[in-house]
């Protein structure tokens, strides 16, 4: 079998496997209540979540790669300027959407000086380094609102 073939006998497992998800309602079969489940693109990433955060705030943190890369690591943001009124500007990375202005530091921080933000295992560890660390939190994602509310919808609070 060539590469071209392996490559769409894949293709066609995944449309496949995509449409079992949405014929099942775009959730698992035998999900526990109150949990939260979302796309495959972003489901997958949940396991790492669950490891590197609390039990409690991994909904969240998988609604917020929702929002800020929709579960793609190799997402790049928005350019926006890098001090306020500067025409130099810069673009978050990956699953949680970190500003190269602060990345060499947290990645330093997390014992990884040279990942890159597009490493998915260094930015979900980076972006639990921020909820934990003292005066961290869920400041730094300005979707942890809309974060916020859809959790608390889907798990009907």
């Amino acid at each position: 079998m060539t590469s071209r073939e392996k490559l769409l006998a894949r293709i066609e497992r995944l449309k496949k496997a995509l449409a079992r998800w949405q014929r099942q309602g775009g959730k698992p079969r035998g999900v526990l209540p109150g949990r939260v489940f979302w796309r495959p693109e972003v489901e997958r990433w949940r396991s790492l979540v669950a490891y590197y955060f609390k039990s409690e705030d991994v909904d969240i943190a998988m609604a917020l790669i929702r929002c800020e890369s929709l579960g793609d690591p190799t997402r790049e943001g928005p350019s926006i300027p890098v001090t306020a009124g500067s025409s130099d500007t810069m673009r978050a990375a990956g699953l949680f959407q970190h500003l190269p202005k602060y990345w060499p530091d947290r990645a330093r921080a997390i014992g990884m000086p040279d990942a890159s933000p597009f490493d998915p295992v260094a930015n979900i560890k980076a972006a639990a380094l921020l909820r934990y660390a003292p005066g961290g939190g869920w400041k730094h994602w300005s979707c942890y609102e809309w974060a916020k509310e859809r959790v608390e919808k889907e798990q009907g609070e």
